[in-house]
């Protein structure tokens, strides 16, 4: 990888069914006014609709990837394995449930 197409920031987020609050987290993040930023989601198991709403985000904006686990691994396991995909040297913690201000990063 070229130093240009390092980012700046990496947002590491993992979700656990979080399906009816992800939207608008995601629409927040992604409206950031830094945006040299890439956005590593980890998925956790989700039951519910999380898979669907990831793909929909992963499928508009190049800078979201999305990390699925195959069984509930919890918040600190599936948070280290989305560390690893991080790119970034800096990076910044979001949930799944949360609205950013648009100068956050």
């Amino acid at each position: 990888m070229i130093a240009s197409e390092i980012t700046r920031v990496s947002v590491l987020m993992a979700v656990h069914n979080g399906e009816a609050y992800l939207p608008e987290a995601l629409d927040s993040l992604l409206a950031q006014t830094l945006r040299d930023f890439e956005l590593v989601i980890v998925d956790d198991a989700s039951t519910d609709g999380t898979a669907a709403v990831l793909e929909a985000y992963t499928a508009r904006d190049a800078r979201v990837t999305v990390v699925r686990n195959e069984k509930n691994s919890r918040l600190a396991a599936s948070l280290n394995r989305g560390l690893e995909r991080c790119r970034a040297g800096l990076v910044a913690r979001a949930d799944a449930d949360d609205v950013y201000a648009p100068e956050r990063l």
